[in-house]
């Protein structure tokens, strides 16, 4: 077993790296500074009785581990595969006693066995201890050489050299998923920069890279035909691309990184062919770029807290599918479950062409641009402002009217009564909640569709979505019928 700094070991099922090795003085032993991948299973971060031996990416992600402590061990590539899918290190061989063959009890299935294990399409080796490669070109007959996806997540590998090594003997390849490991760097022999030419889908979520541009631009070589590419979980603050690189990419995952400006982000208009794009997870605001060629965007937990940012994104002109929610631009949780991300997106930008939001139910929309007014128009924000600044603002109060000034309601919660065909329920809501909002809660409460909603008060029907419910002067312990519209 190897223990260079650099290499990763287990302990009770614990990974982690090695950082530094040595001797602490005053314990008169020798031990290794190890990061954990878990950033909680540590004690410190490199720092032991007032001396820095190493660094950690976090707080409690270090431990001193002695040398002597026994490991959980180790596999190579093809004991890792024969362990999981059962097959034998040599091929069976009937027995013969003169011209007679002799057939071991179970040959039968034990050569089924075999010949499936051979035939492995997809193989998961995921937590295998898996660190040596035994290159599958020196052993090609005791190990699937016809594997098209690969998952060699949280394992101990740690030279990317070593990937290639297993990977160089799967001409098949075309899914190769590698997360939460730890490499040290993207560099190859000569002999091995063609061991990815298949793959199309590499994963290194969790893999606390940064975005180096030397490193990405071999990556690119390594990966001639890759069309999506996932680093997700990452360190990464900033994009760089200054050269044509993944000439075939189609989708990048940025998500739970540490981006903050989408300045940083606008090199990607030089990969050609990408399309989807998410970006969640991450801290971004202000909208102040434009990537013309992405088709999907998503943008959900991230610091979006104006509607004027999502409409800033009428600008990129072939996004016709946008995830938001949750952002810090939605306020009201409860109206908002009753409306889609795409109905959302509907409303903010106009409609380019007529098959640009066919998958958007009519109900979806109306819904949504309802509830747009409602909050913009509870904004405090000046009239001219709003129309500055909210490009859907006029057109959709020529459409459904201008809501106007809030009314000065009482926001303590009551108690209504809802009753659809007999059955009767009681929920707590505030009188500011939309008409709107109050049909949603009743399509989930007796398992309808919003559209099919109708409310009735006092003989009255409840239809203004915009006003809120107590705008019709419900009391505590009122009773609201639920009818089919």
């Amino acid at each position: 077993m190897t223990t260079s700094i650099g290499n990763r070991l287990s302990f009770s099922g614990d990974i982690c790296t090695i950082l530094w090795s040595g001797e602490i003085t005053e314990t008169q032993s020798q031990w290794y500074g190890v990061e954990w991948d878990h950033p909680t299973r540590g004690k410190h971060d490199g720092q032991y009785g007032g001396t820095r031996y190493y660094f950690c990416q976090f707080a409690t992600s270090g431990s001193f581990v002695k040398k002597s402590k026994k490991t959980d061990g180790e596999r190579t590539f093809i004991d890792a595969v024969t362990e999981k899918y059962g097959s034998l290190k040599e091929p069976l061989k009937r027995i013969t006693w003169g011209a007679k063959v002799v057939e071991e009890i179970g040959f039968d299935k034990i050569e089924q066995v075999q010949g499936d294990f051979f035939q492995l399409r997809i193989v998961n080796l995921d937590s295998m201890l898996l660190a040596s490669p035994q290159p599958i070109l020196s052993s090609p007959r005791i190990c699937p050489t016809d594997i098209c996806e690969l998952d060699l997540s949280r394992n101990l590998i740690s030279h990317f050299e070593d990937l290639a090594r297993i990977c160089a003997g799967l001409k098949l390849l075309q899914s190769l998923r590698f997360n939460a490991n730890r490499l040290s760097d993207f560099q190859l022999s000569p002999e091995l920069t063609g061991s990815f030419g298949t793959v199309k889908l590499l994963a290194l979520n969790a893999n606390w890279l940064v975005w180096d541009q030397a490193s990405v631009v071999q990556i690119s070589e390594y990966f001639p035909s890759l069309e999506e590419l996932q680093l997700g979980a990452n360190f990464i603050t900033t994009l760089e691309i200054t050269s044509l690189i993944f000439p075939c990419l189609k989708i990048l995952h940025l998500h739970n990184n540490k981006l903050t400006d989408w300045s940083q982000l606008a090199s990607l208009s030089r990969l050609m062919h990408l399309s989807y794009l998410n970006l969640s997870g991450n801290k971004l605001s202000k909208t102040s770029i434009v990537i013309p060629q992405i088709e999907y965007l998503d943008i959900t937990d991230n610091n979006i807290i104006s509607w004027s940012e999502i409409s800033s994104l009428e600008q990129w002109p072939s996004l016709s599918s946008l995830r938001v929610f949750p952002n810090p631009l939605f306020t009201d949780t409860r109206e908002i479950e009753t409306v889609s991300d795409r109905a959302y997106w509907a409303v903010t930008v106009v409609e380019r062409n007529n098959d640009t939001y066919s998958g958007i139910t009519k109900s979806e929309r109306i819904n949504a641009e309802i509830y747009y007014l409602s909050i913009i128009s509870k904004s405090g924000r000046s009239e001219k402002d709003i129309e500055l600044t909210e490009p859907r603002w006029t057109h959709l109060c020529h459409h459904y009217g201008n809501p106007g000034p809030p009314l000065n309601l009482k926001t303590k919660p009551k108690t209504l009564t809802f009753e659809y065909k007999g059955n009767k329920l009681s929920k707590r809501i505030i009188p500011s909640m939309t008409v709107v909002g109050v049909k949603g809660l009743c399509a989930k409460l007796f398992g309808l569709g919003i559209g099919e909603v109708r409310l009735l008060y006092r003989g009255s029907e409840v239809d203004d979505g915009m006003k809120d419910i107590g705008w019709y002067g419900i009391e505590d312990g009122d009773e609201i019928i639920v009818n089919n519209a």
